[in-house]
C-alpha cells in the first residue's frame, strides 16, 4: 500500500490540499476585489443581463436571492436587466414590480398564462425557460447579453476579465464550471467560439 493511501495519511493529505485550495482562492483574488471597489466609469463593454423566473416559490427565498444578485451583477459587470415573468401565478404579486422600484437600469416583460398555455404542451411545466430568454434577448438594448440563471451572481475575476477583454462580435463566450473543484464561482476561465456554437452565455446582440 501506498503512504499516500494509508487512511490517516490520506485524510491529512485531503486536508492539506483543501487548505491549499482556499489560500489560492484568497491570494489570486485579493487584487480582484481590490479592483472591483473601483468605480467602473463606463469602461468595457455595455452588458445586458437576461434572467427569468415566476413567483411560485421554487425557492422560499427567491426574491431576496434574485435581488442580491441583480445588485452585484449591475455593480460589476451589466449596464442593463431584462427580467422575463412567465406564466406568472394567479393571485401571487408580481417580482417585476418590485425589482423596477429598486434598479433604475431595470426592464421587465411579463408573459400572461394565455400565452403559456398556447406554446405549452405539458401541463406540469409552469416556466419555459429557453423561451423566456429569447422574449429578453430579442428586447435587450446592449450590444452584449449574457443569459443566465436568475441567482447567478458573476465572481469579480470574470466580471474584471469582460471588462476587459476585447469582445469581437463575431465570437462567443463561455465559462466552464468544473463542479467538482472548490470555489468554482473563481475559477472560471472565458472560452472564445464561432457564433455557430450556440451553447454560449455571452452573445452579441
Amino acid at each position: 500500500m501506498k503512504l499516500s493511501e494509508t487512511p490517516g495519511i490520506r485524510g491529512a493529505i485531503y486536508r492539506a490540499n483543501q487548505l491549499k485550495s482556499r489560500v489560492g482562492y484568497a491570494v489570486r483574488n485579493t487584487a480582484y476585489f481590490a479592483r472591483a471597489k473601483q468605480p467602473r466609469n463606463g469602461h468595457g463593454p455595455s452588458i445586458a443581463e437576461v434572467v427569468v423566473g415566476r413567483n411560485d416559490d421554487y425557492m422560499p427565498d427567491f426574491l431576496q436571492r434574485l435581488t442580491a444578485t441583480i445588485g452585484w451583477n449591475v455593480r460589476h459587470l451589466v449596464d442593463e436587466v431584462v427580467f422575463v415573468e412567465w406564466n406568472p401565478p394567479f393571485g401571487r404579486p408580481l417580482l417585476s414590480i418590485e425589482l423596477a422600484e429598486r434598479f433604475s437600469c431595470f426592464k421587465a416583460y411579463v408573459v400572461p398564462p394565455e400565452i403559456h398555455q398556447k406554446f405549452c404542451e405539458n401541463e406540469h411545466l409552469a416556466l419555459m425557460e429557453f423561451h423566456a430568454k429569447n422574449v429578453g434577448i430579442r428586447r435587450a438594448q446592449a450590444p452584449w447579453i449574457v443569459a443566465t440563471n436568475a441567482d447567478a451572481a458573476f465572481g469579480v475575476d470574470i466580471a474584471y476579465a469582460i471588462r476587459n477583454t476585447a469582445l469581437p462580435p463575431d465570437v462567443i463566450w463561455t465559462a466552464q464550471t468544473p463542479s467538482q473543484e472548490p470555489f468554482v464561482g473563481f475559477a472560471l476561465k472565458l472560452h472564445g467560439h464561432p457564433q455557430s456554437q450556440l451553447h454560449a452565455a455571452i452573445i452579441s446582440a
